[in-house]
């Protein structure tokens, strides 16, 4: 296929002015575009991990690192959450913000 076949093929697929028949052309895209759904579990995914969570906390098969200290299962314990440290911005604005408290006094 020869390049000028190719580029007339491409240019087909972008918008035209309705009344010059001239390419549309944009310098940056849309502000307004759409976000896409946050994917969400079906119900029987939820179900099929509600019982896998209660067979292995009642069935006795869960780990030790599973248990609390009363032998009871414990589900929490398998992700445990750590804290979130500031960012350097937020650090330097605090930083800034001491020095020129204390330059005042």
């Amino acid at each position: 296929m020869s390049i000028l076949l190719t580029c007339l093929l491409v240019a087909k697929l972008f918008d035209r002015d309705p009344e010059t028949n001239e390419l549309l052309w944009f310098p940056a895209p849309p502000l307004n575009t759409a976000r896409p759904a946050q994917p969400k579990y079906s119900m029987a995914y939820l179900q099929f991990m509600a019982q896998k969570r209660k067979v292995q906390c009642d069935g006795g098969t869960a780990m030790d690192v599973d248990m609390n200290a009363d032998g009871d299962c414990d589900v929490s314990a398998k992700r445990a959450r750590t804290a979130v440290l500031p960012t350097v911005t937020e650090t330097l604005a605090q930083i800034l913000k001491e020095v020129s408290q204390e330059a005042w006094r």
